[in-house]
Order: C-alpha cells, then structure tokens, then sequence
C-alpha cells in the first residue's frame, strides 16, 4: 500500500509539475487548507464530521483561469459501535481547474482526484473479539463553487465523489 502510494503521488506530481513549468512562475502560489467534510450515501453509516488539512499549489494561467495541485488527510469520527471501536480516514491528491467569474470574487472548480480511504473497526464481547480493516484506492470526481475573500483566503464548497468515500466538503484556504 505504501509503495502504491509514493508511486501515485510521484506520478501526480509529475503529471502536475510539468504544465505548471510553462506557466508564470510569478503566478505560482502555495497554500494550506483546513477541510471539513460530511460523508454522503452509505459513508454515513459509518462515519460523521471528517476534519483534515492539506497543502497545494495554484497556479494563474490568464484573468479567470487557474490550476490547483493538492493533498489533504481528512479523518472521520465514526458512530458509536457498542463494545467496539473504529476509525476512518482519506487522502485525496487532487487537479482542479477554477474559473474566476468576471466581475465577481466568486469562482467554479471542478477536477480529478485519487482518493485512498482506509478503515478500521474491531469489538469485544466477553472473551471474544475480532478486528477487521480495509484500504482502498478511488479515482475521484470535484465539483465545487468558492469566494475569494482577500488576496490571501478562499473558501470553496466541494462536491466530492469518490466510490463509497463520496463527501461534501467545506475548504479555507490561506496562500503564502
């Protein structure tokens, strides 16, 4: 799992780094986000509030376009299981492509992600227990809407689909 991981992130990373070259590197902006999240579908019978972070590079190409690179982990408290415990976690790497609205704070953002969910959940009942744990990779789908607020904060409502892992999230960027 591990191996798989270093090999997607270096691949996105790649596959991210080479367009963002021929871009201006004077439009080049790093940021780090808090994300709140609320699962959707079947994750909700497991998981409730998913907080997280992450960190990402945008990238300007013209007035309204710009180009995003990003990681985040995102926990999940989980509902209570009498006698027992989980947890449940993503890592989304995402691309996205915002839109600036002309005349407008306001931006749309879509791209595509890979998402690799990981879970956890064991009990015991007397003497007897039992654990059972599980990963997965996903290739995800973003939607979302956002609002500059300053040169330095945003806030985007996203859309995210991702198998079994789909979620709404709430995201609060600051660039540096």
């Amino acid at each position: 799992m591990f191996r798989r991981l270093v090999l997607v992130v270096t691949m996105l990373s790649v596959l991210l780094a080479v367009p963002a070259a021929g871009l201006d590197a004077q439009q080049k902006q790093w940021y780090v986000q808090g994300v709140f999240a609320l699962p959707l579908g079947d994750f909700t019978n497991v998981a409730d509030l998913g907080l997280g972070g992450g960190a990402g590079l945008s990238v300007a190409y013209g007035p309204q376009w710009s180009f995003r690179g990003e990681a985040s982990y995102i926990w999940f408290r989980t509902k209570d299981i009498p006698g027992g415990d989980a947890s449940a976690s993503l890592v989304p790497l995402n691309a996205l492509a915002l839109y600036q609205l002309q005349h407008s704070q306001a931006y749309l953002m879509g791209g595509l992600g890979v998402v690799f969910a990981s879970g956890s959940a064991s009990y015991s009942i007397g003497n007897e227990g039992d654990s059972y744990s599980d990963t997965s990779t996903k290739v995800g789908l973003i939607l979302g809407v956002g609002y500059v607020l300053n040169p330095k904060f945003d806030l985007g409502v996203r859309f995210n689909v991702a198998g079994d892992a789909n979620h709404f999230s709430l995201n609060l960027a600051y660039g540096f």
